[in-house]
């Protein structure tokens, strides 16, 4: 993949997160009063082994019904949310195989700036990165031949959660939903071991409620695991679509930054048609993904294998202009002035080209930094995303965890040794499992 592609793949994980906790974010109200009603139950029981094993056998055949409120509030808001994206993640698929199309050249590794073309001007040398939209969806792409807005909405309602479909995974009626059922089954867990160590019911009702946590990561897990499936499924509906510029596709795990030992040695993997790699998602929370290559991509996946990474950045070359007192000056049309900053000081592997660029009107460094594959290869991203421009860290990150991970990054203990890699700074500030 070039580095275009990288950036928009990237990107496009994070905000997939996002968008997954959020959902999940809006049932934890209801979730936690349905906690707390069961608790209240579990604090009455009378006291007395027999009595209160009698009275819990019909508190648990309550529950189902205590927990029918956010089961039909957490499908409503998954199915709203997956048909919303499912545009999003269409538009997604024709940005990342245009960007095959529109490179200059195409990389096989990942870049901090998209390809940087250069052309001379009356005022110097002039740098474009191209365009990235700041958004997706259907106002940045055309959905494409026999894809319709109906087939679209299908996808959506066709999303699973590991083989099972959400609509039978949150179905009511003559049997508990499977949603519900794995929330009651966590519940009775906890009062019989209480029960069996001999626990107040006060202390038991307390240790139901510590549970909300555990219900939050399982609510997260499937959000998660939803909007991933139906991120290839969507996809998989343009690919297929425009299957004359496919060549075959690659099992990536780059972007899955906790990758599990089940799907980390199918990373890189390459195959002609997609059906011959895994299905992602393939557990709970899972972040890899099929992604299509070009004819040239195939020939430069298969002929040359990864070896080591080259990321190029752009570094400012300009900064405010101060006055004595060190406020900021301002011209004449009140903007701020600006002067050039030298060259910074290359450190180990990196290397900054001899003339400044300029892009959208400001001057940069270029910087190009070589470093040898990582161990594994979903180490990329965190490399990938402590390499890059403070710019390209907040497009991929957003304001507020970029500078936490520049942050956490740049720690170092009393030794002078880095606190975290980009691995563990990267795992702090995106979304937990």
């Amino acid at each position: 993949m070039n580095n275009k592609q990288f950036l928009l793949a990237t990107r496009n994980v994070v905000r997939l997160e996002d968008l997954a906790s959020a959902t999940a974010k809006k049932v934890l109200p209801a979730l936690k009063q349905a906690m707390e009603d069961i608790a209240r139950l579990i604090d009455d029981l009378p006291e007395g082994n027999i009595m209160r094993s009698l009275r819990y056998k019909q508190i648990y055949e309550q529950m189902a019904s205590i927990y029918l409120g956010p089961n039909e509030l957490f499908k409503n808001e998954l199915l709203f949310m997956l048909r919303n994206e499912v545009e999003e993640q269409t538009a997604f698929a024709k940005q990342f195989l245009d960007a095959a199309d529109t490179a200059t050249g195409v990389s096989t590794v990942p870049s901090a700036k998209p390809p940087v073309s250069v052309t001379q001007t009356a005022r110097g040398t002039t740098a474009s990165l191209g365009s990235i939209p700041s958004t997706l969806g259907p106002g940045n792409f055309g959905v494409g031949v026999g894809i319709t807005r109906t087939q679209l909405v299908g996808v959506a309602d066709d999303v699973q959660v590991l083989g099972v479909r959400l609509e039978e995974l949150f179905k009511t009626g003559t049997k508990t939903s499977k949603w519900i059922q794995s929330n009651i089954n966590q519940i009775d867990r906890t009062v019989k071991t209480g029960f069996l160590t001999g626990q107040t019911n006060a202390e038991i009702s307390r240790a139901i409620q510590d549970k909300l946590r555990a219900s939050k990561a399982q609510a997260d897990a499937v959000a998660r695991t939803a909007v991933m499936d139906l991120s290839q499924r969507a996809q998989a509906k343009f690919y297929d679509d425009n299957r004359d510029r496919i060549a075959g596709y690659e099992y990536d795990a780059v972007f899955d930054y906790r990758v599990c030992e089940q799907c980390a040695p199918w990373s890189g993997a390459i195959r002609r048609k997609r059906d011959e790699l895994p299905t992602t998602p393939r557990h709970p929370s899972c972040r890899c993904q099929r992604l299509p290559l070009t004819r040239t991509e195939w020939a430069l996946r298969k002929d040359d294998p990864q070896k080591s990474s080259s990321f190029v950045d752009l570094v400012p070359g300009e900064k405010v202009k101060r006055d004595s007192k060190g406020k900021p000056m301002k011209g004449p049309t009140g903007k701020y002035m600006y002067e050039n900053t030298p060259r910074p000081k290359a450190r180990a592997n990196e290397q900054f080209y001899s003339r400044p660029v300029f892009v959208d009107g400001k001057r940069y460094w270029r910087k190009r930094v070589d470093a040898p594959a990582a161990a594994s290869r979903n180490e990329q991203m965190a490399e990938f995303l402590r390499r890059a421009s403070d710019d390209t860290q907040e497009k991929v990150m957003g304001v507020d965890r970029a500078k936490r991970f520049r942050r956490y990054t740049g720690e170092k203990d009393r030794n002078g040794n880095y606190r975290y890699t980009s691995q563990e700074a990267l795992v702090k500030v995106l979304p937990r499992n």
